[in-house]
């Protein structure tokens, strides 16, 4: 795994309340040991293996609950774009007002497909 160059797109998850969160920056900068992230994030410019998912990431300084920072990957881009059309639906559904005749089209549309199932 190289070091990280300017330019670089990383990307830090974490999990808050069973949900997993994503955070996204880019290199800006480098030092002889850092890279500093355009959101003002340091990394260690090392990466290392991460053992539970066999990854390299980027340790975050100054962080004591020791955040880790990856590249992006299509994969990850992925995973939060299905988080954000989830967080979406959900928040249409909160404040969405429905009308009987809303209900019964989305009841029979449910009902239906729980029958072809």
């Amino acid at each position: 795994m190289e070091k990280l160059k300017v330019g670089d797109k990383v990307c830090k998850s974490h999990n808050r309340f069973g949900t997993t969160h994503y955070t996204f920056s880019e290199v800006e900068r480098l030092t002889n040991t850092q890279a500093v992230l355009k959101c003002n994030v340091r990394v260690n410019n090392e990466p290392r293996k991460q053992s539970w998912n066999e990854t390299f990431s980027f340790t975050e300084i100054g962080n004591p609950y020791g955040s880790a920072w990856e590249l992006t990957t299509p994969h990850l881009i992925s995973e939060h774009n299905k988080q954000q059309n989830d967080i979406r639906i959900k928040i249409w559904f909160r404040d969405h007002k429905f009308t009987s005749e809303e209900m019964e089209t989305v009841y029979n549309l449910l009902n239906d497909i729980q029958h072809k199932e």
